[in-house]
């Protein structure tokens, strides 16, 4: 699924570059199908971020850890929630009130 997501980074980055050069030559042209063509590939860029960000987010829930991004959110949320608790008498266990 990470290999799936970064394609689908990599192919919106491709169309973002197409979408903005087309959209300049689409303007000084004017060329109906070019304008067209340009649109279709901002929206094609929206969809692969959004299919980019719905990968990330499975490796998220599934607890996968191949993906270093996964592993460095985690750790962090952890570390967080460490430090919260330690200024929190009721997550102490016990034996340490």
């Amino acid at each position: 699924m990470d290999v799936f997501g970064s394609f689908a980074l990599v192919l919106a980055l491709v169309c973002a570059v197409y979408a903005f050069v087309g959209g300049i030559a689409a303007i000084v042209t004017r060329h109906p199908l070019l304008v067209k063509s340009t649109r279709q590939a901002g929206i094609a860029t929206c969809c692969l971020v959004f299919l980019a960000t719905l990968s990330l987010e499975y490796l998220f829930f599934s607890d996968n850890f191949s993906n270093a991004y996964v592993v460095w959110v985690l750790a962090v949320l952890e570390l967080f929630a460490v430090h919260l608790c330690f200024f929190r008498a009721d997550c102490l266990p016990e034996q340490e009130r």
